[in-house]
């Protein structure tokens, strides 16, 4: 048989209490096979102690109960509230066409945004772009916002159908530069696999 012991600390002079709540129903509380410090609601947790797979990823969550923005993350992606985000980053050493994002799912649509930011030398150019695409067709494009291009930097967004469920995104520029893009993709019901090709 196991044994419980309650060891008090000889250097401390405050007194502990264990008190049961106003109920009439019986309780067990069962300790974990391991050593630990037990955490109230007023407790700290450093971000590397908490396990990835309790916190960060949603089938450990019923999401449905909680409130507030719920944050997670999968192979690299962050996920925010069920939208799928990711950065990537390219030195362009050229004018030219650069991948910059593969997308996958088994079935069913996808829709999102992409940022584009360019920089050569002091000079830099933004777009924002939103799409759609209907399984197997090719992406409905909007342009949202353009500053339109300066002393020479300039750019615009390219596309290509990759299979069925397979898509890649990429950016066409007109000279060397330095390229952040951020992509944002709405999360449903059959996985989306969003990659990073830089």
């Amino acid at each position: 048989m196991s044994k419980i012991t309650l060891e008090p600390n000889s250097s401390g002079a405050g007194t502990f209490s264990i008190q049961s709540p106003d109920s009439n129903s019986n309780r067990v509380l069962t300790l974990p096979d391991n050593d630990g410090t037990v955490l109230s609601d007023a407790s700290t947790l450093a971000r590397s102690n908490i396990p990835s797979d309790v916190l960060y990823t949603d089938s450990n969550i019923d999401s449905s109960n909680l409130t507030g923005t719920i944050i997670n993350s999968d192979n690299g992606n962050t996920i925010v509230n069920g939208m799928i985000i990711r950065t990537a980053f390219l030195d362009a050493p050229s004018s030219g066409t650069y991948d910059l994002f593969s997308l996958s799912r088994s079935n069913g649509a996808m829709a999102g945004y992409i940022t584009i930011t360019i920089s050569h030398s002091s000079f830099s150019v933004a777009y924002s772009y939103a799409f759609a695409r209907q399984y197997g067709d090719p992406p409905v494009i909007n342009e949202l916002a353009d500053t339109g291009g300066y002393n020479g930097d300039d750019a615009s967004i390219t596309s290509s159908n990759t299979g069925g469920g397979g898509l890649t995104f990429g950016v066409n520029v007109s000279r060397s530069c330095e390229l952040s893009s951020t992509i944002m993709v709405s999360q449903e019901q059959d996985a989306l696999t969003l990659n990073d090709l830089t």
